[in-house]
């Protein structure tokens, strides 16, 4: 693997053309696009910028490449950029959008509100009404280039459920009345919750490993109850004692710092936070959902060879939250601000995508040869970026494929939508996700194939290599993990990645993650460490190969296999597992049709552990782990995170290869490493979860 493959690839593609310009429109933030695009008299809009593309090109052939300098300063889009295959370039003339030297442009999807007054110590108000016009209903704030949180109750915490009643709205049991009996807690809360206020309050449900969000339509009197209305759950994630919700979208709660709230009269509150003055602080109000939709016609009439370089785009609009969520697993039915379809060649570097109510980018139907190289994506509503479709087609050659995702750093996820997930890969072969540092999401880091057991699939030959993928869960939900699978996978490998800190409410929060029916793949050279319910865990199925990994001080048990089947489930060898606390195996580790040899066990406190109910003599007596050893591995410190080998004993007797995994993550410049570290109170925040929930 070659950490600068991709960053020379986007060198060649940006300047392998004339270094003088062939043509050149201007933006600038004081532009107008009744002017011609020069420098002298530059436009305002992507819009404009593209509008003049299409009249150049109307008034001769154009075999050169169309510059868009975009000059520094704010842009406020009042529209998303639609690009069409007539927008497109060619590999000898492709159309780059970019930033001009030394410039950081700013795209923002809203507007800037103005006009807050302070009404005491821990209240202010802005009638808005003028500002916004229109609808004036949103769901997101964004405060000094932060999320602001939707008034809410509890402020940190989660209520649970006493008990749940179930009345279906038709006879095919499609929707249903639930009526929540919640704890002591949240009876305090309904109370405050008055029915003068209570149409303008959603809750927030948090289920196994999704969201529902559901407006109340009623408060029974005597507060001990209240109702929604939703399509009915499934049975396998419906709601039960486990799950937790909170109040939101209602000034009765408007009570602690960074707190909001929208009457129906247009006057917003805002609850400020120590140090913020209406001077010193700014506000932003997503007005567009996407910024930038590119389009082809059909597969043989694709948008191409098109570039976006060091643009900034921020504040987008989620869909209307007060009507409701019904949970997709990853938040899968998500929009995002970034789409293309039938495209090929249109890649994005050094762009930053934030403060958004959806997914990042989505390379949805039919794409390939498109890059997303050394972005930063944080502070999303959804997640980072989705490749391919969720449904697959009835002709499965015309897939998205061939993507790839180098080089990122994408951080602070799920903010409206808490299943939402770093990539997702559904329905789509052959694409690579490479040295990203993902970290701080709710749900998984990366997902692959989307497919459910052994039916066709057409996510293989996929390559996840070299990520960073930590701090995710944040007991909230549960089953996921750093890389989860699904379906076949031939061809897919799974490599060199460092993944740890992977913590849920209840159950499920692995490193490696091969879920229904993953078949065919290979998960080798990684490091998993801290993740609650383990480093590897096959629900079920075929031919897989875990081998030469390190899964070290995993908290409940290290590996974890669950459904017995009649074939051999996966080969796991050359592996070395430390622990300190925990099991070694659970579920059927000891049942299922497994090959597992030359591996290296250790628990810190000696040779006395069990292999399920066998000691080791016993277990090799089954015929497993014949030449596997129990021995100390012989890592630096591992107690700081150091699993470099001060002694190569134990690795040399099972054969196991050397791994470099401080490679896993970024690469570049000093400065970008540094901005994609976890910030040390975030990290705080997590280990104070994980301590709480541990106890």
């Amino acid at each position: 693997m070659a950490p600068m493959k991709y960053l020379l690839l986007f060198c060649f593609l940006l300047f392998s053309c004339s270094n003088i310009y062939a043509y050149e429109i201007y933006l600038s933030p004081n532009g107008n696009d009744n002017n011609n695009g020069t420098i002298t008299a530059p436009l305002l809009t992507l819009t404009g910028a593209r509008n003049k593309i299409r009249t150049l090109r109307r008034q001769r052939t154009i075999n050169e490449t169309i510059y868009v300098v975009i000059g520094d300063g704010k842009y406020f889009m009042t529209e998303p950029l639609l690009l069409s295959t007539e927008d497109g370039g060619t590999a000898d003339a492709p159309v780059i959008f970019m930033a001009a030297k030394n410039a950081h442009p700013v795209f923002y999807g809203g507007v800037q509100l103005k006009g807050f007054q302070k009404v005491n110590d821990h209240l202010w108000q802005a009638s808005i009404q003028s500002q916004v016009g229109g609808d004036m209903h949103f769901d997101q704030l964004y405060v000094n280039n932060r999320a602001a949180t939707p008034a809410r109750a509890p402020n940190k915490d989660l209520l649970n459920i006493e008990k749940i009643e179930t009345t279906y709205l038709d006879s095919s049991k499609t929707k249903a009345e639930y009526t929540i009996y919640p704890d002591a807690a949240g009876n305090a809360i309904l109370k405050q919750l008055s029915n003068a206020l209570q149409k303008n309050a959603s809750v927030y449900f948090f289920l196994k490993w999704n969201t529902l969000i559901a407006p109340i339509i009623k408060i029974n009197d005597d507060y001990k109850s209240f109702v929604i209305e939703s399509r009915t759950l499934p049975d396998y994630n419906s709601f039960d004692k486990k799950t937790r919700f909170f109040f939101a979208f209602n000034n009765a709660v408007l009570d602690t710092a960074n707190e909001w709230d929208l009457d129906n009269k247009g006057i917003l509150s805002y609850q400020p936070a120590i140090g913020e003055t209406p001077d010193n602080t700014n506000f932003y109000l997503p007005t567009i959902k996407q910024f930038i939709i590119a389009k082809g016609d059909d597969d043989a009439h694709k948008i191409g060879h098109i570039y976006f370089k060091n643009l900034a785009f921020a504040v987008s609009a989620s869909d209307n939250l007060l009507k409701g969520y019904y949970p997709k697993q990853a938040a899968s039915g998500i929009e995002a601000v970034v789409t293309l379809d039938f495209a090929k060649n249109v890649s994005f570097y050094n762009c930053t995508i934030a403060q958004t109510g959806q997914y990042a980018f989505w390379l949805r139907k039919n794409c390939e040869d498109c890059h997303i190289v050394h972005c930063y994506l944080h502070d999303l509503g959804a997640g980072g970026i989705k490749i391919g479709e969720p449904d697959l087609q009835k002709d499965n050659t015309d897939l998205t494929h061939n993507i790839t995702v180098d080089n990122n750093i994408i951080t602070h996820g799920g903010l409206v939508y808490p299943e939402a997930v770093g990539v997702l890969v559904f329905n789509s072969p052959a694409n690579t996700i490479s040295h990203n540092e993902i970290s701080d999401f709710v749900y998984t880091g990366i997902s692959v194939g989307w497919v459910w057991g052994y039916t066709f699939s057409p996510s293989i030959n996929n390559k996840i290599l070299y990520n960073h993928i930590h701090h995710l869960g944040w007991g909230a939900l549960s089953d996921m993990a750093g890389v989860y699978t699904l379906g076949n996978s031939k061809g897919t490998i799974v490599s060199n990645n460092r993944i740890h800190d992977v913590y849920t409410y209840d159950y499920g929060g692995w490193g490696l993650y091969c879920d229904e029916g993953t078949s065919g793949i290979v998960m080798k050279n990684n490091l998993v460490y801290r993740c609650k319910s383990g480093g590897f865990h096959q629900h079920y199925g075929a031919d897989n190969v875990i081998t030469n990994n390190i899964f070290a001080d995993n908290l409940e048990q290290q590996l974890q296999a669950t459904r017995v089947e009649d074939h051999l489930s996966f080969t796991f060898t050359h592996n070395i597992v430390y622990f300190t606390t925990g099991k070694l195996f659970a579920s059927n580790w000891n049942k299922v049709k497994i090959i597992t040899d030359s591996n290296c066990y250790w628990h810190v406190k000696g040779e006395n552990f069990l292999f399920g109910k066998d000691n080791f003599a016993a277990w090799k007596a089954t015929g497993k782990d014949l030449h596997s050893i129990i021995a100390d591995p012989g890592f630096e410190n591992p107690a700081a995170d150091d699993y470099k080998f001060k002694n190569l004993n134990a690795a040399k007797k099972i054969g196991f290869k050397i791994v470099s995994y401080p490679e896993a993550g970024v690469y570049g410049n000093t400065q970008w490493k540094k901005l994609s570290q976890l910030p040390q109170e975030r990290i705080a925040a997590f280990n104070a979860i994980a301590t709480k929930n541990s106890e």
